[in-house]
């Protein structure tokens, strides 16, 4: 789970399958910063096991992502949303 921000309406969920998160654009802040597909494919290279991991980002919108405390209340939401579709997705499995 992570804060995401693409444009959508700040609480909006996001998930991203696997492929898609293999296929995310690279964008690097320096020559020792990794992107998260970066880190799972050489994660998949020095565990080859882990080929048959298949993962999946679930995400909550924001308006912003800035040092401080608390959430706004649209994003309080989305967790609350999140965690119950979170918990359903483990007890189906």
């Amino acid at each position: 789970m992570d804060a995401v921000t693409s444009g959508a309406t700040p609480g909006t969920l996001p998930r991203v399958g696997h492929e898609q998160l293999l296929q995310e654009p690279q964008h690097h802040a320096s020559a020792h910063t990794l992107s998260l597909p970066e880190s799972l494919r050489w994660l998949e290279l020095a565990c080859p096991e882990l080929a048959s991991v298949r993962y999946e980002l679930w995400g909550i919108e924001v308006a912003t992502a800035s040092c401080g405390e608390g959430l706004s209340p649209a994003v309080a939401a989305g967790v609350e949303r999140l965690l119950a579709e979170m918990l359903r997705s483990l007890a189906s499995r």
